[in-house]
């Protein structure tokens, strides 16, 4: 996670680079930009994004220099104040996960179905956690739609090819580059998704190019989410300069799985392969399940936060089936 403000390089090493917000450093990848150390970048997910000007960066500094200590401690004094009690079975399972052991199946599961008195002791440790690695960090981004079309039907999803109610549109890839690049410039955006129903009339090439011309034009995090393309495809859209990739596996049950993806042109082992694939070309990982489908139990979700932990998942996306417009992706 970073900080969606200029820091300065303090030292390379090779294409890691060392960023220093305020006397607080992170570690990020410099994959797009000739740098050297005392220079002033933006850095998003891990990765450095773009460099600015001294000129430019010292001013937005000096704005942000008062609230970004009062954040920290804040967060800090948010973090401590939180209960720590570690009494009964439910808070002992929550000591175990601070201490960084593994839990079972069993214990996930007990964690996902704490009741309203445990409630604050699960959120206490969570924010217990993010604070340990995380500290006051966020990463802000936004989402680009460029079509809602897809090929597929999944039963849960409101663009599914079969909703004949839905008023589809697709966007040219001129517009989707015109789009992005004014959110960066006119909005200051430093991370966006780049999402859309799996619609076939988008070709690899189209993504590259997309991608491409983005990156040509300003600094930005881009991640991609377009469904079930083959291998080739993320190997290319990953070399053109896409960083991150959107893809949900849905549900670790297979045979829930297969109750919801009827039609579907890709099978669970593909997109688990898929994801993998992803991961290993260097891309950060965005994946997860969908709370809520029915016949779903705490045992799937618990085995469905160990997925997403086994393939690598910068940040599990979950969702619920009300608001996920595109969850098929």
């Amino acid at each position: 996670m970073c900080y969606a403000i200029p820091g300065r390089i303090v030292s390379l090493n090779g294409k890691k680079a060392v960023v220093d917000y305020f006397g607080e450093r992170r570690t990020v990848r410099a994959d797009f930009t000739d740098l050297t150390v005392g220079d002033y970048v933006y850095a998003q997910g891990g990765f450095v994004v773009d460099k600015i000007d001294a000129s430019d960066a010292l001013p937005i500094l000096e704005q942000w220099k008062d609230t970004f200590f009062q954040l920290a401690l804040r967060d800090a004094e948010l973090a401590r104040t939180t209960d720590k009690r570690h009494e009964g079975e439910f808070a002992q399972i929550l000591s175990q996960a601070e201490d960084g052991s593994s839990l079972s199946h069993e214990q996930i599961a007990r964690l996902l179905n704490a009741n309203l008195a445990e409630q604050g002791l699960l959120f206490g440790a969570a924010n217990r956690l993010r604070h340990a690695h995380l500290k006051n960090a966020c990463c802000v981004h936004g989402i680009i739609e460029f079509s809602n079309i897809c090929i597929n039907d999944c039963l849960y999803c409101g663009i599914r090819h079969s909703n004949e109610k839905l008023s589809r549109y697709r966007l040219s890839v001129d517009e989707i580059v015109d789009i992005a690049v004014h959110a960066v410039k006119k909005h200051g955006f430093r991370a966006l998704v780049l999402q859309s129903g799996e619609d076939i009339a988008y070709s690899t090439d189209d993504f590259v190019n997309i991608i491409q011309n983005i990156k040509k034009q300003c600094g930005v995090l881009l991640f991609m989410s377009v469904g079930c393309r083959d291998l080739e495809c993320y190997t290319r859209m990953y070399h053109a300069g896409a960083r991150g990739v959107l893809l949900r596996f849905e549900t670790s049950n297979l045979s829930l799985y297969s109750r919801m993806h009827k039609g579907a042109k890709s099978d669970f082992s593909a997109r688990l392969e898929l994801v993998r694939h992803a991961k290993k070309s260097g891309y950060l990982i965005a994946t997860g399940s969908i709370i809520g489908l029915p016949g779903q139990t705490e045992i799937d979700l618990a085995n469905d936060i160990l997925l997403a932990k086994s393939l690598g998942a910068v940040i599990p996306k979950i969702t619920s089936p009300a608001s996920s417009a595109n969850s098929s992706i």
